[in-house]
C-alpha cells in the first residue's frame, strides 16, 4: 500500500500534470491523499463516493484493510476499482481531478503490464483511493482509455 500526501497541491499538480489550468481557467483540485494497491475484495470494476465515516470503514473492509485514518467532516473519498485482472502487474494511475461541466472529475486510467512482462500469475483486484475536500463541485470519476504514455490532448 501506498501513501502519498501532497504539501503543495498545485505545484504538484503542474510538477506531474503538465498544466495548471483547466477550461475553465480555475487551478485544478489535486487529491490531499491517495492510496492504492492490487489486492482488495471488490471482485467487480466499481466507483464509489464516500462521505461518511461508517461509509468510510465499510469501504476499507471492502478493501481488505483497516481505515489508515478518520474521513475528515471536510472530506469526501472517491474509490475505484477495476475489477478481477489474471496476472499482477496491473494498477489504476490517477491522471488528475479537473473542473469539467460544472464537476470535479478524477480522471483515471488502467496501467497493464507490457506485454512482454514477466508477470505474477495470480488474480489481482486493483484499487485507488483518493481523498479530495468536500467543498466545491459534485465530484464523478472518468476512465481514460487512452494508451500510457500518449500525450494528452489540448482543450479548446
Amino acid at each position: 500500500m501506498r501513501l502519498l500526501s501532497l504539501a503543495s497541491p498545485l505545484a504538484l499538480a503542474c510538477l506531474l500534470f503538465g498544466a495548471c489550468r483547466t477550461d475553465s481557467g480555475a487551478a485544478p483540485e489535486t487529491g490531499r491523499e491517495l492510496w492504492q494497491g492490487a489486492h482488495s475484495h471488490v471482485r467487480q470494476a466499481d466507483t464509489r463516493l464516500v462521505r461518511q465515516p461508517e461509509e468510510w470503514l465499510r469501504l476499507w473492509n471492502d478493501i481488505g484493510r483497516e481505515a489508515p485514518r478518520p474521513l475528515g467532516e471536510n472530506e469526501i473519498a472517491a474509490a475505484l476499482f477495476l475489477g478481477e485482472r489474471r496476472t499482477g502487474g496491473y494498477a489504476i494511475e490517477i491522471l488528475g481531478v479537473d473542473l469539467d461541466d460544472g464537476h470535479r472529475v478524477v480522471r483515471y486510467r488502467e496501467k497493464a503490464p507490457p506485454p512482454d512482462a514477466i508477470a505474477t500469475q495470480l488474480l489481482t483486484h486493483p484499487w485507488a483511493v483518493i481523498v479530495l475536500s468536500r467543498d466545491g463541485p459534485p465530484v464523478i470519476a472518468r476512465q481514460e482509455s487512452r494508451p500510457a504514455g500518449s500525450p494528452r490532448r489540448p482543450r479548446h
